[in-house]
């Protein structure tokens, strides 16, 4: 009864002259569970036949097996194969040697389906690839990015652009909060009105000036928007230098009023003229 409802699968097997070469005496309900066969069935259709159908993988099972039987016991070697009905799993097998009465040696084997594990190892993977390749972008972006803590206005999480942009290390803007970085907000008092607009309309899009560590200032344009993540509440901040945009302004503003002049002294001219 142990062995039969046991959570890992378990079995023994021999090996038999004929096909499928290898016979099994012991396969409890959750070998069935793991594979889809019965014991009937896998003695019929053959262990290495059914689940390793690639002719290659199953040459290096019969060859891991056949040096198990000369004493190197298999210790939780990971092996995928194919169930009954289609579909893999990846189990990991251990084994052992009994040696027979009759002089004959099985193998008991110990199971276990490791598919679920090996399937979440390479989830997390990829969300490490994923997560590596979002930071790069997000590095990359010529914008400065804040995370923010309403209630302090510190920053949680920035870009390397915003560190770059304002001169502070990544450690010390951490340390610092928006009323330390943003020349139009005075106290924390002036910040928790700021978080309460933008809270109410979801997100703004601000011009502001922020401060660098050396004490220069330059405009910003800020894009921040209010998030809910795990029922807690954060600002995000994409701030953008606009300082080519604003000295472009004011070229174009001097311009057109270099032209208004000229146009007036001309139009001055044009009518005190005689003719």
């Amino acid at each position: 009864t142990i062995i039969r409802t046991a959570a890992e699968g378990i079995c023994v097997c021999f090996p038999v002259a004929d096909f499928p070469y290898v016979a099994f005496s012991v396969w409890n309900d959750r070998m069935t569970e793991i594979t889809g066969y019965t014991m009937e069935e896998i003695n019929s259709l053959g262990w290495y036949q059914t689940l390793y159908p690639d002719p290659d993988i199953r040459a290096q099972a019969i060859q891991r097996m056949a040096a198990m039987r000369t004493g190197e016991d298999l210790r939780g070697e990971e092996w995928d194969v194919a169930c009954k009905g289609g579909g893999s799993r990846t189990i990991s097998i251990s084994t052992s040697i009994i040696e027979m009465e009759d002089g004959v040696s099985a193998v008991a084997a110990l199971i276990q389906d490791i598919t679920a594990q090996k399937q979440a190892v390479q989830m997390l993977r990829d969300s490490e690839r994923e997560l590596k390749l979002f930071r790069d972008l997000v590095n990359w972006t010529n914008d400065t990015i804040h995370v923010i803590d309403p209630a302090t206005s510190r920053s949680l999480d920035v870009n390397e652009r915003a560190c770059e942009r304002l001169g502070y290390t990544r450690q010390e803007i951490l340390t610092l909060g928006v009323i330390d970085i943003d020349a139009h907000l005075s106290d924390l008092s002036a910040w928790k009105d700021h978080v309460r607009t933008v809270a109410a309309a979801g997100s703004m899009l601000l011009e502001g000036v922020h401060c660098r560590k050396d004490g220069t200032q330059f405009p910003v344009e800020v894009n921040v928007r209010h998030v809910v993540v795990d029922h807690k509440e954060y600002l995000v901040a994409i701030a953008r230098d606009i300082s080519e945009r604003r000295h472009a302004e004011a070229v174009r503003l001097r311009t057109l009023s270099e032209l208004r002049t000229s146009e007036e002294r001309f139009s001055k001219l044009f009518h005190a003229s005689p003719f």
